[in-house]
């Protein structure tokens, strides 16, 4: 589920979905949930700055209009998204391995243009910054000369298309 509290987050102009207002009950209900949230902050910092902004913040608080709950269905994803929090570099690299790997099977089943991407995505996953080290760069040196090769080599024509060519005999 997504809550969108914000008017503009709940509606949608291509599907004409409008939120509608909140009744009392449910301004009642967010608003208690919303003041026990304050009082659990309100007080909790060693900072006094810390603890004047959450009071202010507190105070200049209201009920949103309208808030709309969206239940998202994800038919299919997409595995293979290198999460941005990996910086660890020994992960990043078995990550970018991982990907060749699915990539090289990919190629085995024909699927070229697929795996070329597998291997790119790998490819850029190893460009992130983080803390090489001398050990990790060598690695992932090695990692990325193993992605170029398979990107550079030209396509190899199918057994089918070879077949199917008319031999030509030169004249003469």
């Amino acid at each position: 589920d997504v809550i969108c509290p914000a008017a503009g987050g709940g509606s949608d102009s291509l599907l004409r979905i409008e939120p509608p207002p909140l009744g009392p009950l449910a301004t009642e209900t967010v608003t208690a949930v919303q003041r026990k949230q304050f009082s659990e902050q309100i007080g909790a910092s060693f900072i006094e700055e810390k603890n004047a902004e959450v009071l202010a913040e507190a105070k200049a608080w209201r009920p949103p209009a309208t808030m709309t709950r969206w239940n998202v269905r994800l038919d299919s994803a997409t595995a293979g998204v290198v999460p941005a929090f990996i910086t660890y570099p020994p992960e990043r690299l078995d990550w970018s391995t991982r990907q060749k790997e699915f990539g090289a099977v990919l190629f085995g089943k024909g699927q070229h243009a697929r795996a070329g991407r597998r291997y790119k995505k790998a490819l850029l996953d190893l460009e992130v910054p983080t803390q090489w080290t001398e050990e990790t760069n060598i690695e992932r040196n090695k990692l990325r000369r193993a992605l170029y090769a398979p990107l550079l080599a030209p396509p190899r024509p199918s057994r089918l298309r070879a077949e199917a060519r008319p031999h030509r005999r030169s004249a003469g």
